[in-house]
């Protein structure tokens, strides 16, 4: 007899304060660099520049990262959690060399409002598991991206 395996989420949304501290307050330095690295490995050819988009981008640490790590680039982080933007922002006023670099903005998939029309790359972490449909992350990173963009989701 077939198993089928049934997918159950996590809450979508970490919105209460002290989930965001938690989150936010935890070491991800490793796994966060670790992400940085496997989008090198998997794009090493690619000399980025333009706009970026990560799509539930939590307290912006790996969106300040991937700024650091392409100065050429613009990063828009995407959260629908206002607790987490508020302690992304407080990173990014301990970072004032990536200021006009990093925007961390709230939005909700589906439906986000992007800055810009078509992002040049996209990328998110642990935001899938979240999702109720796994294909409301698909089908945004397709709005999203321009035509051959790198796409990278761990």
């Amino acid at each position: 007899m077939e198993e089928i395996l049934q997918r159950i989420p996590e809450k979508e949304l970490m919105d209460r304060e002290d989930q965001a501290i938690a989150y936010a307050e935890a070491d991800f330095e490793v796994p966060h660099d670790y992400f940085i690295s496997l989008f090198q490995e998997a794009f090493p050819a690619h000399a980025l520049s333009g706009a970026v988009v990560d799509l539930g981008c939590g307290p912006g640490d790996i969106s300040v990262r991937f700024a650091r790590q392409y100065p050429r680039c613009v990063v828009h982080g995407i959260d629908g959690s206002e607790a987490m933007l508020r302690l992304g922002n407080d990173l990014l006023k301990k970072a004032p060399e990536l200021y006009g670099r990093v925007r961390l903005m709230h939005g909700y998939l589906p439906g986000i409002e992007p800055v810009q029309v078509k992002y040049g790359v996209v990328i998110s972490n642990s935001l899938l598991h979240h999702l109720a449909d796994p294909m409301t992350l698909w089908r945004a990173i397709k709005d999203l991206a321009q035509k051959g963009a790198p796409m990278f989701v761990m």
